[in-house]
């Protein structure tokens, strides 16, 4: 039988909360697709380069164009955790893998097996040491707990 899956939701794209912004899996070459013309001057030829940072994406893109007036422009997939430098992706799986009681290797392996950036084990355990139980030194966080929940 065939399903006919159909969803919707309002999006508050002014919601500062990091936890309950929706996320979705997006292939590369769909994502590539908006970076195919330059949202400058709307030439198209655009040189693109992807960096993976665990869950997170950056795309460089350079213009060809000599007459653009920005030809360099960086984009991430996600924001920052506040006062960090740590992708919101890769702290939120931590923490959802902990408060879910689940098994972080498996998880991993599981993100693996579907070809999705993941955080490593050693990470996660970082992130459990540093940021969810504050006990690492690393550095001082501007957030705190509540920002999960």
């Amino acid at each position: 039988m065939f399903y006919r899956l159909h969803f919707s939701f309002r999006v508050y794209v002014n919601d500062g909360n990091l936890k309950t912004q929706p996320k979705f899996v997006v292939f590369l070459p769909q994502l590539l697709e908006l970076f195919d013309v330059c949202p400058t001057c709307k030439m198209p030829g655009v040189l693109v380069e992807v960096k993976g940072f665990s869950t997170m994406v950056q795309v460089e893109t350079t213009c060809c164009n000599d007459n653009c007036v920005q030809k360099n422009r960086t984009w991430k997939s996600q924001p920052f955790m506040p006062g960090t430098y740590i992708s919101a992706g890769n702290l939120l799986l931590s923490f959802a893998i902990l408060c879910a009681g689940g098994c972080a290797s498996k998880v991993i392996r599981i993100f693996e097996h579907m070809g999705l950036g993941c955080i490593s084990l050693s990470t996660f355990f970082r992130h459990q040491r540093v940021c969810i139980y504050g006990t690492g030194s690393d550095q001082p966080l501007t957030w705190s707990f509540q920002t999960f929940l």
